[in-house]
């Protein structure tokens, strides 16, 4: 916080600051976020319990769901949008290399894993190790 910035806005902008400090940064109940529920719940408790720190961060229009923001690092997987019904996948597909894009003109570093192989393991000490 800067008061004596602030101090300078005209009274739309500080109303406008105000209201985006109030609003909630999670999603509302009833909207539909395939991402959060399932897509990188496995991996991340993998990442998790393997001691490394990754958590969810907002770049630009982005919610990057395994972050290091400091490092400018990400985790995704190669393919996610085969985990999406079939009607979204190639909407899913274009969003997904577009931000990758966006993320790498940002100065991003964007580690993709492969999904398959991952889905593909026979364990948890598997899992744990592919992600070490």
């Amino acid at each position: 916080e800067r008061p004596e910035v602030l101090g300078t806005l005209p009274r739309r902008a500080q109303h406008l600051l105000a209201v985006a400090r109030r609003t909630p940064l999670e999603p509302p109940e009833d909207h539909d976020m395939p991402e959060l529920p399932f897509v990188y719940a496995g991996v991340g408790r993998a990442f998790r319990t393997a001691g490394v720190l990754l958590h969810p961060t907002v770049c630009g229009p982005y919610l990057l769901e395994l972050a290091d923001p400091l490092g400018r690092t990400v985790v995704e997987w190669d393919s996610s949008w085969v985990l999406y019904p079939p009607y979204r996948r190639a909407a899913h597909q274009e969003f997904v290399k577009r931000k990758h894009l966006h993320l790498r003109a940002e100065g991003w570093r964007v580690v993709t894993m492969q999904l398959a192989e991952f889905q593909a393991l026979p364990d948890w000490e598997a899992k744990l190790a592919f992600v070490s």
